[in-house]
């Protein structure tokens, strides 16, 4: 008898050709192919033609089956698409039926239960049949005994109505399968057909994205002032986490405890104990210099007076934290210009502070304050000397800031009107965390502080 051939369309689901792994399990692929010679098969995009002998193009398939197991993707699985050739199916024109036989049936072991269909063309000069049978959990595939629970008469499954009685098929059949084995003969002599299995229905639940990283962690932290029976306080145990991109407003009374907060955030003072920590680096063991270093490369300051030298220009006042870390003006002064035209002053660069207004000189601080890219902005009272208009406009800049380029701010202020503006409402009492509020709400932000206040009095 001549030896079937056929052509076939190998095609890999659960994998796009645009997935990071599609290319290492391409090249499986590839490997697999070019180390047999019965088989001719050319890759396309994620499958391959086949064609060659029926039962050798059934044995490849089997190996190719095997790739996502060992490559370790177990959600990725091949089906194959045979069409025989009737001309080549040899002289003895008898009836017979062959089905596909699953390799995860007669081995259990690589995958769970099997379900395989092999639907087989039939000749029908012969007036014999075909069937298509599915292998529930490999006990007919692995040689196991008789149909019972192990086999379905998935007859023909898509290619007759259930309410039909059911004809040969007469063109050629489609073999799906997570993996096949070489094919051998199993009679059927009662096929029923039955109706087309349902697709399963595949949602996609998106994942929430992982936080920002945190870039300020302050845990433990107190700060006492004096010995003795005359020590004070300031700070009794703070814990707080500031993760990138975020505006946080630290609020509190007089003597709560926020400018010495800010202080030791900005390394101008050392804790009496407990930890800081800004990018990953903790303040602990840093001498003089290494804090000096960390001040100018890692923080960006705002003050409530500006701090502006008054015979520098003010680009000449923004280029002035880069010009101490010894960068020549010449490499400077475009980024100056930028960050100057980024709060609304490119025009007035050649100004001194005295021929700016309160709420331009802050601006002004702001743009120095970024010069060198810091990973935290300390903000001190920024609108504690501006009138209304202009601690609106600042507050704005602080705002876009944090939205438009994920600046991290964190800002001390007695108004609660300007920590309404922030992301995040810190108060404090006593030296310690008293609570805190998402900002955007002026009035709920007013009640907090009102409370906490009330409760300081009494």
């Amino acid at each position: 008898m001549t030896e079937p051939l056929a052509t076939a369309e190998l095609t890999v689901i659960g994998l796009g050709s645009s997935d990071p792994a599609s290319s290492g399990f391409l090249a499986a692929i590839h490997q697999r192919l070019a180390a047999q010679q019965k088989v001719s098969a050319s890759v396309h995009g994620m499958g391959a033609s086949l064609a060659g002998p029926l039962d050798d193009i059934f044995a490849l398939a089997a190996e190719l089956h095997r790739i996502p197991l060992e490559l370790g993707m177990p959600h990725v699985f091949t089906v194959l698409k045979v069409e025989q050739s009737a001309g080549d199916r040899g002289p003895a024109r008898t009836s017979g039926a062959t089905a596909a036989q699953s390799l995860n049936g007669a081995h259990a072991d690589l995958r769970g239960q099997a379900e395989v269909a092999a639907a087989l063309a039939a000749d029908p000069a012969s007036g014999g049949h075909d069937a298509a049978l599915t292998s529930r959990n490999g006990a007919h595939a692995a040689g196991g005994g008789g149909r019972g629970d192990t086999i379905v008469d998935a007859i023909a499954a898509g290619l007759v109505d259930a309410g039909e009685a059911w004809r040969p098929p007469t063109t050629a059949a489609s073999v799906a399968s997570s993996a096949f084995a070489p094919p051998r003969p199993l009679p059927v002599t009662h096929p029923r057909p039955v109706a087309e299995p349902t697709q399963p229905t595949v949602v996609a639940v998106p994942l929430a994205p992982p936080p920002p990283p945190i870039t300020v962690r302050v845990a433990s932290l107190t700060k006492t002032y004096g010995e003795g029976a005359t020590g004070v306080e300031a700070l009794k145990g703070i814990d707080l986490e500031i993760r990138r991109g975020e505006f946080v407003a630290v609020m509190g009374s007089s003597g709560s405890g926020k400018s010495t907060l800010m202080h030791i955030l900005g390394a101008l003072e050392e804790p009496t104990s407990g930890t800081v920590e800004i990018g990953g680096v903790s303040y602990a063991g840093l001498d003089d210099k290494a804090q000096t270093q960390l001040r100018r490369d890692r923080i960006g300051f705002v003050f409530q007076f500006f701090n502006l030298l008054k015979t520098l220009s003010a680009e000449e006042n923004v280029m002035l934290p880069s010009l101490i870390a010894g960068e020549p003006a010449s490499k400077l002064r475009d980024r100056a210009r930028e960050l100057l035209g980024l709060v609304g002053l490119d025009a007035r660069r050649d100004h001194l502070p005295s021929q700016l207004s309160g709420g331009e000189q802050q601006r002004v601080s702001i743009a120095r304050a970024l010069m060198r890219n810091p990973q935290l902005l300390l903000a001190d009272e920024p609108t504690g000397n501006l009138d209304s208009h202009n601690s609106a406009v600042v507050l704005d800049l602080l705002g876009r800031l944090r939205a438009e380029s994920n600046h991290t701010i964190l800002m001390v202020t007695h108004d609660p009107f300007a920590a309404a503006r922030a992301t995040r409402v810190v108060f404090l009492r006593d030296g310690l965390v008293a609570g805190d509020v998402p900002g955007g709400d002026r009035d709920r932000v007013v009640e907090c502080f009102s409370a906490l206040s009330a409760q300081a009095a009494t």
